[in-house]
């Protein structure tokens, strides 16, 4: 078990402490200190950058609203654990669903998974955003997983960037703090409420993956669950996430640091839709699309894809 180093103690040594209890702290503390911060974040899935206002409140509720692109500005989301709001501006809809922070592993769960697929280390980093720092580097003990460093805030252990080395990107900054502060005194809680017509729509499901007769039949296929990943890759939930009467099937993984979903749908109920809104890799004799999105690059999710393919399955011709 990772032993607990009080939040003071990790502010205060003038010495590093150890990699792990950091890391240990950043999981627990995240959404407990009311901060702003402006980001650039950039994709390592997708070839795209976006400008985020991020702001969380003493309730822990955590909002984010995209400043640019200019296609995706109004775009705002709010999480307080429980419930997930999503605003789109371009069609005035207000989504409501279940929070994905809902079921996550436990802090300390995490880090063991973290500690048996990346080599931990410690050091000062530089002040970014103004900000004293730690640099914990996260070396992957595989080839094909990249190496990761994290700049954390020294007093929150907030990241402020995140630099990921290795494989098709090269190195990539993806996540760089513009400005960063601390909220003082009394914060207010957030809240989203946009102005104008609005169209809330709550969202069904997910819902987990039981493999009942009644769930089969909805879904149109026993979908494929391999026994064991590659890469150190853990599965975090098995769900039913779509609509009730025309489901898809999501695998959620994680090595502990990278985060990946593994979708599958069945051409034969959703026929020529998408209902995940990702490309589908590859089609199956049996007519079963695959498909995957995570913070992962994406040679190292084509793998973990490929995981669950039949020998029958070839790439997808029509995404």
């Amino acid at each position: 078990m990772v032993p607990e180093v009080p939040n003071s103690e990790i502010r205060l040594q003038s010495t590093a402490p150890r990699a792990e209890d950091v890391l240990l702290g950043a999981f627990k503390r995240h959404r407990t200190t009311p901060i702003e911060a402006i980001y650039v974040q950039r994709s390592l899935f997708r070839n795209e950058e976006v400008v985020l206002k991020m702001t969380v409140d003493r309730r822990r509720s955590v909002r984010v609203d995209v400043l640019r692109p200019l296609l995706h500005e109004g775009l705002a989301s709010l999480d307080n654990g429980r419930e997930l709001k999503s605003f789109r501006p371009d069609s005035g809809r207000l989504s409501i669903q279940r929070s994905p922070l809902m079921g996550q592993p436990s802090p300390e769960s995490r880090v063991r998974l973290v500690s048996v697929n990346y080599g931990l280390s410690l050091q000062p980093g530089r002040i970014t955003a103004g900000r004293p720092t730690w640099d914990l580097k996260l070396t992957a003990r595989r080839d094909e997983v990249p190496d990761r460093t994290w700049t954390l805030d020294r007093q929150t252990l907030t990241p402020l960037r995140i630099t990921v080395r290795g494989g098709e990107s090269g190195e990539l900054t993806a996540l760089q703090a513009l400005s960063f502060r601390v909220l003082e005194g009394r914060v207010p809680d957030l809240k989203l409420e946009p102005g104008g017509r609005i169209q809330p729509v709550r969202l069904w499901g997910p819902e987990p993956w039981t493999g009942a007769a009644r769930q089969r039949a909805r879904l149109g296929f026993d979908p494929a669950m391999p026994p064991r990943l590659p890469y150190g890759f853990t599965v975090l939930a098995r769900e039913l996430g779509g609509a009730e009467a025309k489901p898809f099937f999501a695998l959620r993984v994680s090595d502990g640091i990278q985060t990946a979903t593994l979708y599958q749908w069945s051409s034969r109920v959703h026929g020529e839709a998408n209902p995940v809104g990702q490309d589908p890799l590859y089609l199956d004799q049996r007519g079963v699309r695959f498909a995957v999105f995570g913070d992962l690059p994406p040679e190292l999710a084509r793998t973990l894809l490929g995981s669950l393919l039949l020998p029958s399955a070839q790439p997808n011709t029509r995404p």
